[in-house]
């Protein structure tokens, strides 16, 4: 939980509403756009790689797409992402 709290608070919005994301944001959001055509990362890499539970890895997936989706995705490879992200909220909860 430490780990999502120290998230949350380094992506601060600007007076917009626009995230500005953080070094770690960024390499989530990387390591997502790879991973989600085929679900979503494993457990373990995500682990491994950012010290977070799938729980709130892709807490911080969800808000990041919806604040600022990528601008090098498609409409469909968006919907898609955020698909993988609900279901595997879901399975983490």
């Amino acid at each position: 939980m430490v780990a999502t709290c120290s998230l949350l608070e380094s992506g601060q919005e600007d007076s917009q509403g626009v995230v500005n994301m953080d070094a770690k944001q960024q390499q989530m959001l990387a390591f997502e756009k790879e991973w989600y055509r085929l679900g979503g990362g494993s457990s373990h890499a995500i682990s491994e790689r950012f010290g977070l539970n799938d729980r709130d890895f892709f807490s911080e997936m969800d808000r990041l797409v919806q604040v600022e989706p990528p601008a090098t995705l498609t409409t469909s490879e968006l919907r898609r992402m955020r698909s993988v992200i609900r279901q595997r909220l879901w399975m983490a909860r």
